[in-house]
């Protein structure tokens, strides 16, 4: 029998998304605790999945959102969005800046790679786009699986470390 708890943590940056996200999550019938960043990760060790929400903040500011960095130890799946798609690029060793325009409403997904994140999906998406700052480089061992017209690196991969972020 797992000792997993059948649950996703939801990270809180800051967005006021977040509530949102762990509600359609517990819709589709799975449970779903919100966290702060700062939270130690044997407080969520147990979950199966971890979200990296949105949040007001920049990644690259002095008063960035400080979190526990050991959540990235996680043995489980990450999807970071927004501000948690550039944590997630700092992270690892990626950069992050200010973009050439700020993004904020509709934009076009186009997806690069095959992925089973994107199962049944098109390769043209709709996408709900709030930020300024974009991810300009990626880590190592990640890879770029969409991208926008303002911004390349909208969606990426780390498939050995069980980790996908998306800029939307």
């Amino acid at each position: 029998m797992s000792s997993k708890h059948h649950y996703i943590a939801v990270i809180d940056f800051g967005s006021q998304f977040a509530h949102l996200i762990a509600r359609r999550i517990r819709q589709h019938g799975v449970l779903a605790k919100i966290f702060l960043p700062d939270v130690n990760p044997a407080d969520y060790a147990d979950c199966s999945g971890i979200i990296l929400s949105g949040g007001p903040k920049s990644t690259i500011a002095e008063d960035a959102v400080s979190y526990d960095h050991r959540l990235f130890e996680s043995k489980v799946p990450i999807l970071g969005l927004c501000y948690g798609h550039q944590l997630i690029a700092l992270h690892f060793g990626g950069t992050v800046a200010k973009g050439k325009t700020k993004e904020y409403g509709q934009a076009d997904l186009a997806i690069k790679k095959s992925d089973p994140i994107f199962h049944a999906l098109d390769k043209k998406q709709r996408v709900w786009m709030s930020h300024w700052d974009v991810v300009t480089k990626i880590p190592a061992g990640f890879e770029v699986i969409g991208s926008t017209i303002d911004c390349p690196i909208a969606a990426m991969r780390n498939v050995a470390k069980r980790i996908w972020s998306f800029q939307f």
